[in-house]
């Protein structure tokens, strides 16, 4: 009984409230966010994140879009060893407006609204299938192949 509890403990700690706010790159730079609390990853406050396989990864992304967006998908990938970028499972193409909240907490829809800030949570599976090995993540909300907000992060997947 003791073990189940820590256990589901443990799970509760690694998938919510532990999120720390994240040194991350805005993509396709080398340049972090100017404000440190954009990017929240579960136990991660400085890179590399540690993805432990088999269990439950939070992400929090604040973003404020330039323009109105209909509809966001979530591109999240990761290059193995500095290679070609392969998706997450349950987690790339998936839709990214299911998980938008307003600034107070509360779950909002798209379409957003240009100017106003949002903030992204999701939470998701390190599968058990995924190699052990330095990653490099990308973490975008997409509409129409342009990135809404993006994030590049350093990562190691862990047994």
């Amino acid at each position: 009984m003791m073990r189940e509890i820590f256990a589901f403990s443990l799970v509760l700690v690694l998938a919510s409230e532990s999120a720390f706010a994240t040194t991350v790159l805005k993509c396709g730079t080398n340049d972090p966010f100017p404000d440190s609390n954009t990017v929240k990853i579960a136990n991660c406050g400085e890179p590399p994140c540690f993805l432990k396989k088999g269990t439950i990864v939070s992400v929090e992304l604040k973003f404020k879009p330039t323009r109105n967006v209909n509809t966001l998908t979530t591109k999240a990938t990761g290059a193995l060893n500095g290679g070609f970028p392969q998706p997450f499972e349950s987690v790339d193409g998936s839709n990214a407006c299911d998980y938008i909240f307003d600034v107070s907490g509360s779950k909002v829809d798209c379409p957003l609204t240009k100017d106003t800030e949002y903030i992204y949570k999701r939470r998701f599976p390190i599968s058990r299938k995924y190699p052990v090995t330095n990653v490099n993540v990308h973490w975008a909300l997409v509409e129409n192949n342009e990135d809404i907000a993006c994030f590049e992060v350093p990562a190691q997947i862990k047994k």
